[in-house]
């Protein structure tokens, strides 16, 4: 079964192929190495590939997450992030924001006043 499959919203497979780059990079740098391949059942990598897509992540990101928490902890990977996205801001709040968004009320009017 080829990782780039998803699930429908029954839990059952999708042939449509996703297109996603792959990734080179991730919080720790370079994907320049790879784990040797495990031989696992059929129905064990299902569940995984549900987990993965659950997770917004394609089978081998998901499997890349699982190894650093397992490794470094959820808190130091979730630091990890926070701090590559506090990067990524930068100055942010000092720009104006390329979009804006009108506010919607979430409210019907009369409910909750």
């Amino acid at each position: 079964m080829n990782e780039r499959t998803q699930t429908d919203s029954k839990g059952e497979l999708d042939d449509t192929p996703l297109f996603s780059r792959t990734p080179t990079r991730d919080i720790f740098g370079p994907l320049d190495d790879s784990l040797p391949e495990v031989r696992i059942n059929g129905d064990v990598k299902l569940d995984a590939v549900r987990a993965a897509h659950a997770a917004g992540l394609d089978l081998s990101g998901w499997i890349r997450e699982r190894v650093c928490v397992a490794l470094y902890g959820a808190e130091h990977i979730g630091n990890l992030y926070a701090a590559r996205a506090r990067r990524v801001q930068g100055n942010a709040r000092q720009e104006r924001p390329a979009i804006t968004l009108p506010v919607v009320d979430s409210m019907p009017s009369g409910e909750g006043r």
